[in-house]
């Protein structure tokens, strides 16, 4: 009895000096290796809901200072008939022109075909190219890409069937996706959130060849 009292009193002490450090170290909070870098996330209404719900939280969560940049306020996507998302816009394509942005982020869904439209998007996204920073787009968003003219030579993905589209801008178009091209990081949909935003948090420290390295490495 006394021996089954001893070990008992073991394991208890043992645990209360173990237990507190793995837990401890199970909420420390995550690394933020983009603290300090600006990113505008480009979208309007009818924007992608996985594509965006992923990207913010995953850029914040790294340290990113992330802006959402849109036409539209409050910018909203009809889910289902009776069911609409809304983001909230944070500033205009044209008061996103006076910000030094480190990266550029294209969501898709439908608002690419008429965002392309807009000067002031095509200047952000030239802009942040012409630095060399980083340039991404998903689905539709490679639309915009085209008319800003990014893609010429590029390893690209994208909106399947608009594959086209993105070879003739030049591309040379993968169904295979993410891909990564010096400063150029597209993907085909929100089934590659994983591996795409990783690539993205990554380019951040060691530039293509850190993005291609670390596609899957979740912070």
């Amino acid at each position: 009895m006394k021996k089954t009292l001893v070990v008992f009193l073991a394991v208890i002490i043992t645990a209360s000096i173990i237990a507190p450090a793995v837990f401890a170290d199970s909420f420390k909070p995550y690394p933020t290796p983009l603290k300090g870098k600006k990113i505008a996330i480009l979208l309007d209404s009818q924007y992608q809901v996985g594509e965006a719900f992923y990207a913010i939280p995953r850029f914040k969560e790294a340290g990113a200072e992330v802006k959402v940049v849109s036409h539209d306020v409050p910018v909203a996507h009809r889910f289902r008939p009776n069911f609409i998302h809304y983001l909230k816009t944070d500033m205009t394509p044209k008061e996103a022109l006076k910000i030094r942005w480190d990266g550029v982020v294209v969501i898709g869904g439908f608002c690419p075909l008429t965002m392309r439209e807009d000067p002031d998007v095509i200047k952000i996204i030239t802009d942040t190219n012409d630095r060399g920073g980083m340039v991404s787009a998903v689905c539709h968003g490679v639309c915009v890409l085209v008319t800003a003219d990014v893609l010429r030579g590029k390893n690209l993905t994208g909106n399947i069937p608009r594959s086209i589209e993105f070879t003739n801008a030049g591309g040379i178009f993968h169904e295979v996706a993410p891909q990564v091209d010096s400063n150029l990081i597209t993907a085909i949909g929100p089934g590659d959130n994983g591996p795409y935003l990783d690539a993205m948090v990554n380019w951040f420290n060691g530039g293509e060849q850190a993005a291609k390295a670390h596609q899957n490495v979740q912070y």
